[in-house]
């Protein structure tokens, strides 16, 4: 029975490890897609032209794309939970500062930032699944990851398109930055390594 519970305990920690860092692959994919639904209150308030609105969206991508192996390498060295906590502030602070942006300089700047703590997002929580599963369940938990990120990409649409056009783009930024601030309070409480 003692062993039981254990197991049983076990596997429920490992399920919030892994809910709690899915939950910021969910969350960043938001972070990458929200211009599109913020195009024209950011082309308008930013007084962007098109190059400018195209240059503003990519600018997360740059630092994204460009620190994947490097995350890989932060995450081997430092653990999965330290990158993920300082990944998740990183977004929570560029979050907040994009929504109290004056110039499309500024803006692109804090993209660049969310870029930046959103590259070992996914690395991390593949990381934290390999440890605290047997490694016949990794391929299903890459799997509910990649999910994740592409469900928070289109769920993200939606629920910002809706508080775009009922509040405004500075607000539903600034709700950005009240759910990361959330998610890394729960990382912070809920997520582990394990070696």
């Amino acid at each position: 029975m003692r062993l039981e519970t254990r197991s049983g305990s076990a596997l429920t920690r490992a399920r919030v490890v892994f809910a709690a860092a899915a939950s910021f692959v969910f969350f960043q994919m938001v972070l990458q897609t929200f211009p599109s639904v913020m195009r024209e209150g950011l082309v308008v308030d930013l007084s962007l032209n098109e190059t400018g609105f195209g240059g503003l969206s990519s600018s997360f991508y740059y630092p994204y794309i460009l620190l994947q192996v490097p995350a890989g390498i932060a995450v081997a060295r430092f653990g999965a939970r330290r990158v993920l906590i300082c990944g998740a502030l990183l977004c929570t602070v560029a979050s907040f500062l994009f929504a109290m942006s004056q110039t499309a300089g500024f803006a692109e700047t804090t993209r660049i930032l969310m870029g930046l703590g959103a590259a070992p997002t996914v690395v991390c929580a593949m990381t934290l699944a390999a440890q605290w599963f047997p490694p016949r369940k990794f391929a299903l938990l890459a799997a509910l990851t990649e999910a994740a990120g592409m469900t928070g990409g289109a769920v993200g649409q939606e629920v910002l398109g809706y508080i775009v056009e009922h509040a405004g783009w500075r607000t539903a930024m600034f709700t950005c930055g009240v759910v990361s601030a959330f998610l890394l309070i729960l990382i912070v409480l809920l997520v582990r390594n394990r070696t």
